[in-house]
């Protein structure tokens, strides 16, 4: 017990002369400074990783006057048919962003457009901010000039794609681009995308540029492709290995960074001259705030998604993480988007005008007025564009898209009507328009009509129709027709007021993707 007792008094008067041993301070291998070491290593591993890369310059003309191309869904092909070996950078393809290309010294080049009157000239855009509002055509002999003025050209490979460009490849090609890729007839969109994604990814895997092509156009002829592909080349080119040891996955600075957006509403049609208006405030005009308004149900919700997914596209002036995004969220310095600017509370509208402090943002909202931007005069006038509704072809363009079942005569015509002709006669797509363009009318241009009243159709098996389209018009107001949702509201004819936004004819539409 006495020993227990000593023991126990440590801290007592008979022990006040003992040193009480000290613990050493417990040493991490790897102290903040070493990791901030170890992570600037990283960092210069990965810049000398992406000096080493090709670095192909991506260029893109996509006017909404001419059928869209999904540069988008290209962009992230050659992405992956590259193989680690480019580092891709997407800008607009303009005048000015085609004169600097060209003479960056080894510089390899993708031209993703239009060609026009007949392969005589390459539709470009305007400028760097250019949002697809304007096209602007650029004829072989400004093209000539462009590339010779000033010593010529010194970029090294040139993939053109775009339809019957031959001669715009043979201009390319005299000013000094000693390979380039063509295609000298009409394509399609995804045929030429898959022949890029087949002929980068063979360069990526050591081939020559002739190898490539021969592999690429061998792939495309039995692939069913009924178009033709072309090459000039004078200079035997091949693409430099990735550098070894480096990593599979490796952040590029001009990578695909996208934004997070609310869904697109399916088969979205018509609306290209209010989207125009739209994209000329946010683009070239460089406007503050942008207000799209319509007193009654015209489809703003979805058109506002529409030009989301249109500005965010790689390229473009708001493509990136957090460069667009839909109110609640924020996109500081960029384009915040909110869906009905009627509904917010006075918290949410401080929330606004914070956003539209930074510099650089802008605002485009919703409404059921032409004069709710009053709140957010202090930063600015509101561009008020007004969204009409539907025109005839363009809603019975919807409604055909929406059937689930081709339409046949009898769909369209009464049974007096038919005379000796077949009711079971299945009507193509021209036809169809034909006979929907008097009965369409009775939907006023509501796209939301049509939809709830065509998918009502569907969901009851799509009886026969007996030449009776107006009734489901009537239906779609009907209560209780979607299970049990509120009765939409019914709309006022509204087919006789101008619906073309004062911007012009729309131009004729084309399924191939240049012409």
């Amino acid at each position: 017990s006495s020993s227990s007792s000593s023991s126990s008094s440590g801290s007592s008067s008979s022990d006040a002369g003992a040193t009480t041993p000290r613990m050493s301070p417990l040493r991490l291998p790897h102290t903040a400074a070493a990791a901030a070491a170890a992570a600037e290593a990283s960092r210069q591993a990965a810049e000398r990783h992406i000096e080493e890369l090709q670095h192909l310059l991506y260029l893109f003309a996509s006017p909404l006057t001419l059928p869209r191309l999904d540069t988008a869904a290209e962009v992230e092909a050659l992405h992956e048919a590259g193989n680690s070996c480019f580092d891709i950078e997407v800008q607009v393809a303009s005048v000015t962003s085609v004169s600097q290309a060209v003479i960056e010294r080894d510089l390899w080049i993708h031209i993703s457009a239009h060609s026009g009157d007949g392969g005589n000239s390459l539709i470009l855009e305007e400028d760097k901010n250019s949002l697809g509002e304007h096209a602007r055509p650029l004829a072989l002999a400004g093209l000539e000039e462009l590339l010779r003025t000033g010593g010529g050209v010194h970029c090294a490979f040139l993939f053109l794609a775009a339809c019957e460009s031959e001669k715009i490849a043979r201009v390319f090609h005299a000013a000094g681009v000693q390979n380039v890729v063509y295609c000298p007839t009409e394509v399609h969109d995804s045929r030429a995308r898959l022949f890029a994604t087949s002929l980068y990814g063979a360069l990526s895997k050591g081939l020559s540029v002739e190898q490539a092509f021969a592999k690429a156009r061998c792939a495309a002829k039995l692939s069913g492709d009924e178009a033709q592909y072309g090459l000039l080349s004078t200079h035997h080119l091949q693409l430099r290995p990735p550098p070894r040891g480096s990593p599979s996955q490796v952040w590029l600075p001009h990578g695909p960074h996208r934004s997070f957006l609310k869904r697109k509403v399916e088969d979205f049609v018509g609306r290209m001259d209010t989207i125009r208006f739209v994209l000329f405030y946010l683009g070239i005009s460089k406007r503050r705030f942008v207000l799209l308004h319509c007193t009654t149900p015209l489809g703003r919700s979805a058109t506002l998604k529409e030009v989301a997914h249109l500005v965010t596209a790689p390229g473009r002036k708001f493509s990136g993480q957090s460069r667009c995004a839909f109110f609640p969220s924020e996109a500081p310095g960029g384009l915040l988007i909110v869906d009905d600017i009627d509904t917010l509370t006075d918290m949410e509208r401080e929330k606004v005008r914070q956003h539209l402090e930074v510099e650089g943002s802008q605002l485009l909202a919703g409404s059921r007025f032409d004069d709710s931007g009053q709140p957010f005069h202090d930063h600015g006038k509101p561009m008020l564009v007004e969204l009409p509704p539907l025109r005839n072809e363009e809603a019975a363009e919807l409604f055909l898209r929406r059937c689930r079942r081709p339409l046949m005569l009898q769909d369209m015509v009464s049974p007096k009507e038919l005379g000796g002709r077949d009711p079971k006669k299945v009507l193509d797509r021209s036809d169809a328009l034909h006979f929907l363009k008097q009965p369409i009318k009775a939907f006023s241009g509501a796209p939301g009509r049509i939809r709830r009243a065509v998918d009502d159709w569907a969901s009851r098996g799509s009886p026969t129709l007996y030449g009776q389209v107006a009734k489901l018009a009537a239906s779609a107001c009907l209560p209780m027709i979607t299970g049990g949702l509120p009765s939409p509201l019914c709309l006022p004819d509204l087919t006789s007021k101008d619906g073309r936004g004062g911007a012009g004819a729309r131009p004729r539409s084309s399924s191939r993707r240049w012409r």
